[in-house]
């Protein structure tokens, strides 16, 4: 009986030694697949891959140096204002007149510029007429011209001074009217922003963590919700180096073509900016 105790309990600390021992390898075994899934390559596989290419949003704006902004050269009341925002016009259309005392003030004094010169500019031919045929002497031709350039002088900086018609100074399109038929407004007052948008800058928005990665002359394309088949193509012409402290974005420009004037200011862009 002894025997058999001994037998059985001798064969139970051999199975026990034989347990632990495999259970042992195979936790050395898992330890591997365990460090193999915290590895430093796991990690930073979120991280951009080198060569991707980066997406921007952006915004359309018109040329500043192409843009003109009309504003009233004396204080009156708008009238006959023709011109609606999107309208297309051409430089020297009249578009508005401002009516008041200072407006007719200065239009009578243009006017009576005009006709001294026109009387002056008469007196001058006529005289050079009668001197060719030796009927006036030199002194008065000479006097005559003088009397001319003094009235030119004068048409030039009356023409110089603002009267109370606005007119174009460029062709372009309408991009913004501040006033309305009847208001009154001030000198200075904006009234009106033409701007000419055959060519227009896309101002790109690129946030702090992707400043390195922008460059000038990278070649870039841009697409609009608007005209979503298209696709223009440019290359950044300008970083503007530079963080809006608000959005902590700095701004790239694009500068587009846009003969069929597809790309008109204040749109939303996607700029793409190719590897």
């Amino acid at each position: 009986m002894t025997k058999t105790i001994t037998t059985t309990a001798l064969s139970l600390a051999v199975a026990f030694l034989f347990v632990a021992c495999n259970g042992g390898q195979d936790a050395e075994n898992a330890a591997p697949s365990a460090v193999e899934a915290v590895s430093p390559s796991a990690k930073q596989s979120g991280a951009p891959a080198s060569g991707t290419t980066l997406t921007l949003t952006g915004t359309i704006v018109a040329d500043p140096s192409h843009t003109e902004r009309i504003v009233a050269p004396v204080d009156g009341r708008v009238e006959g204002l023709a011109v609606e925002v999107g309208d297309d016009v051409n430089a020297g259309t009249l578009i508005a007149r401002l009516v008041g005392r200072e407006a007719a003030e200065r239009n009578i004094q243009r006017r009576q510029v005009e006709s001294e010169y026109y009387l002056a500019d008469r007196e001058m031919k006529l005289k050079s007429s009668l001197y060719n045929d030796g009927l006036v002497s030199e002194r008065e031709l000479t006097e005559a011209m003088e009397r001319r350039e003094i009235a030119l002088t004068a048409l030039t900086q009356q023409a110089a001074v603002a009267t109370g018609d606005i007119k174009t100074s460029r062709s372009g399109t309408v991009l913004r009217r501040a006033v309305t038929g009847g208001q009154y407004v001030q000198a200075g007052d904006l009234m009106l922003e033409v701007a000419d948008i055959s060519k227009v800058w896309v101002m790109g928005d690129v946030y702090e963590s992707d400043i390195s990665r922008v460059r000038e002359g990278d070649t870039v394309s841009v697409t609009t919700l608007a005209h979503p088949d298209e696709t223009w193509r440019g290359t950044i012409d300008k970083v503007y180096s530079a963080l809006d402290p608000d959005s902590k974005t700095m701004k790239v420009r694009i500068v587009l073509r846009n003969s069929d004037r597809h790309l008109l200011p204040g749109m939303f862009t996607t700029i793409t900016v190719e590897p």
